[in-house]
């Protein structure tokens, strides 16, 4: 299988990917998700976050503000989504920390909503991997999407729940991927912890030299061994690293033009990287 791998769009697609495809001879495109663009509410989102507050950017920018750049980067999201589907390819994806996807129990009114799946469900080649075990060709794919952080293991009462909850769900769906004799692909938004590719190296970052991978996603490559993890978020770290038998790949992000082809044939992996 060959697999096209691009993710981390922010509101833009790479023009020549259709000549890409056919030229490759693609099999498959798959997204570590991020669609909005990298605009005003990421830059109010960073600085809240560097200043340690716990305010939201939409109480930052009123309610008003709010609303109107909403609406513009929903409208990003369903422009990028569109050329994808044009693609004619099969298409999977998680959804990234940005993509409006909702939080029942959230107290803000711009974080309850999914907004994310209601457009995606006009996009009828496209097919939301998150928390799912999906079949592809002679593949399965494992999706865990949103994560954008190292998960706490041990904190709060609520952030062991959160950890003891997101884990739970991702090992129910590995553990009945074993049972089917399919090669598995783990498709994740965030890259595995304490790897060659979560280490935030952009000084402009808030979380400048830290280690900022998923835990949950490199303990389920060390547990299950996937043939291939795919993931993301992390924009500076594009490339490849070997965990154990799995090949980690971040295609690096889309917005700058970036992706990878991947080829699995008798299970060897070969990664090419558009840079």
């Amino acid at each position: 299988m060959k697999i096209l791998a691009i993710g981390d769009f922010h509101g833009k697609i790479p023009k020549n990917l259709k000549q890409v495809i056919k030229k490759e001879k693609i099999d498959v495109v798959l997204s570590q998700g991020d669609f909005p663009p990298y605009d005003k509410i990421r830059k109010i989102a960073f600085k809240l976050m560097r200043e340690d507050s716990e305010k939201k950017w939409y109480e930052v920018v009123g309610k008003k503000k709010a609303r109107k750049w909403l609406n513009k980067e929903l409208i990003k999201i369903k422009e990028v989504l569109k050329k994808l589907n044009s693609l004619k390819l099969p298409i999977y994806l998680v959804p990234g920390n940005v993509d409006f996807v909702g939080n029942k129990k959230s107290g803000g009114e711009y974080e309850k909503k999914d907004r994310f799946s209601k457009i995606l469900k006009r996009y009828k080649k496209i097919k939301n991997c998150h928390n799912k075990l999906r079949g592809c060709g002679s593949f399965q794919i494992i999706g865990y999407g949103i994560s954008s952080a190292p998960e706490i293991k041990e904190g709060t009462k609520k952030e062991k729940r959160k950890y003891r909850k997101r884990y739970k769900k991702i090992n129910e769906l590995f553990k009945r991927a074993e049972k089917k004799k399919k090669s598995t692909i783990f498709l994740s938004h965030n890259v595995p912890y304490k790897s060659k590719l979560d280490k935030i190296t952009n000084k402009q970052s808030p979380k400048y030299g830290k280690h900022w991978g998923s835990i949950i996603v490199k303990d389920m490559i060390k547990k299950y061994r996937p043939v291939l993890c795919i993931a993301g978020h992390i924009h500076e770290n594009q490339g490849k690293d070997k965990i154990g038998k799995t090949m980690a790949v971040n295609p690096g992000p889309a917005r700058e033009g970036k992706y990878a082809i991947i080829t699995i044939k008798d299970n060897k992996l070969e990664v090419k990287f558009k840079r």
